[in-house]
């Protein structure tokens, strides 16, 4: 079928954009502020995913100092560069070094929003933008996914691949923007490399030699410097991609080319709910037809599928947040039905098209209650599980409590407890062991003192009794956390 006539689309002069690019960047980044501001308010104070965020933190701690990342800890998160040197920044805030991880996946998530709308509005129409952003932002999935439990390079990637997008469909074959922006998006996450590759294949036809050198050499960038950091900090150029192997077959992750189906299809239905998830698969049918978007779009979304496909083809775990890309293509295809039927003649074709749209709508806005309730009842988790992350570092933050745990090491504390723990006391994760096999000989234990701490780091809590008994004496506690030590 040929390309369906268009109806001219009022206000979307992308030539008048282009000539103004300056005031373009200033609007995105006024709508970018905002959105992550309106998502802050909403969410509150969100824990993030504490284990990953707070090795990138020890890390970036070190980097401060001067050492080398002391990356190859027994189960340790795997250390992304990107990760590693948010984590730096955040680092230099001190006792406010989370709240400053908060604020850059707040920003991380405004620039998200307003790639994906850009990408809606100049693929098709406003109209798709605003029902592709909105779709997203207001599944409590995916904000509990990319926020709440955030770890510091799936948003960070996500953004930087929709903004290179964006890039490229406002100015197709631009070439060193684009290439650049998933570069960066390869320092948080791997899978853009495939991505960065590709394009570089494309855009470089017909250019001199010289220049397909210099966008190829942006291309390779990413694994490039990420093999340097892994040699840099370990001696080993592919330390991350067999780290992570290793451990995900040692801690039986689900993993493997037959699971991944699976896994993407759960994965999407968590984010984008079962209703607007047929609706998103329809526009994909639909686009195959009537080839009103971008060819680009559809290629794109196949490469993220592929891409998830490979972790599991490379026995590499297979989180649901990593179809986060998948999901935010989807969400434009999802758009497009809602509001591409804009863009035709007045004509039956027009009038069917209008009315699935708006029945596609109509599901998204049914659920819309239900969704705003459970971001509320999500404010109220985040903010219990933040005071109980605050409160650790209160504890430990008084001189005599530093003191005594110099004076009785080794301090002990559960695995999940260990990173956030180091940075809190100024050790190296290194420095402490974890304490999950029993009461150890001597030393200091810092052990949860509320189930919302038991739950949030997914451990237990010793009796009083059982800790007295091997000779510990409490040394001081809050609401939230103990501290038992019997020094040697």
């Amino acid at each position: 079928m040929g390309r369906l006539p268009r109806a001219a689309v009022p206000g979307l002069n992308l030539a008048a954009q282009s000539e103004r690019p300056h005031l373009g960047i200033v609007w995105s980044a006024l709508g970018a502020s905002m959105l992550a501001v309106v998502v802050g308010v909403a969410l509150g104070r969100p824990p993030l995913n504490l284990y990953d965020v707070s090795f990138s933190l020890d890390w970036g701690s070190d980097l401060v100092h001067g050492l080398v990342p002391d990356v190859q800890v027994s189960g340790a998160a795997t250390p992304h560069p990107l990760s590693i040197a948010s984590g730096a920044v955040a680092a230099l805030f001190g006792p406010s070094a989370l709240d400053v991880m908060r604020v850059l996946l707040l920003a991380s998530a405004g620039v998200a929003g307003v790639a994906l709308y850009r990408i809606g509005a100049i693929a098709g129409s406003r109209g798709v933008g605003i029902a592709a952003v909105a779709v997203l932002f207001l599944s409590e999935p995916f904000l509990y996914a990319t926020l709440g439990q955030a770890t510091l390079s799936d948003l960070p990637s996500l953004a930087a691949v929709l903004a290179a997008l964006a890039c490229e469909l406002s100015r197709p074959k631009r070439g060193v923007a684009p290439l650049a922006l998933l570069s960066l998006a390869g320092l948080w996450r791997p899978e853009p490399w495939l991505i960065a590759a590709l394009y570089w294949a494309w855009v470089a036809r017909g250019r001199p030699r010289l220049g397909k050198l210099g966008l190829g050499a942006i291309a390779l960038s990413a694994p490039a410097l990420w093999i340097a950091c892994d040699l840099a900090m370990t001696g080993k150029a592919l330390y991350s991609l067999t780290y992570t192997h290793e451990s995900t077959l040692a801690a039986r992750r689900p993993t493997g080319l037959a699971y991944a189906p699976d896994t993407l299809r759960a994965a999407l239905v968590s984010y984008l709910g079962a209703p607007v998830l047929v609706v998103a698969l329809a526009g994909v049918v639909v686009e195959l037809f009537a080839r009103q978007l971008p060819r680009l779009l559809l290629v794109l979304l196949a490469l993220t599928v592929l891409g998830f496909a490979a972790l599991g083809a490379a026995q590499l775990p297979l989180d649901e947040r990593y179809a986060l890309p998948t999901t935010a293509l989807l969400a434009i295809f999802y758009g497009n039905l809602v509001a591409g039927w804009r863009r035709l003649q007045p004509s039956r074709l027009r009038t069917a098209w209008m009315l699935a749209g708006l029945a596609a709508a109509a599901c998204a806005i049914a659920s819309a209650p239900h969704q705003l309730r459970a971001l509320a009842s999500d404010r109220t988790t985040f903010s219990e599980e933040s005071a109980v992350i605050a409160d650790l570092a209160k504890l430990t933050r008084a001189a005599p409590v530093r003191a005594s745990l110099a004076a009785c090491k080794p301090i002990a504390a559960p695995y999940r407890v260990v990173p956030i723990l180091a940075y809190d006391i100024g050790e190296r994760p290194r420095a402490l062991t974890t304490q999950n096999s029993g009461i150890p000989a001597y030393g200091a234990i810092v052990l949860p003192n509320s189930a919302v701490a038991a739950s949030l780091f997914e451990t237990h809590r010793f009796l009083a009794y059982s800790l007295e008994r091997h000779g510990y004496e409490l040394l001081t506690q809050n609401s939230s956390w103990k501290i038992w030590t019997r020094c040697a």
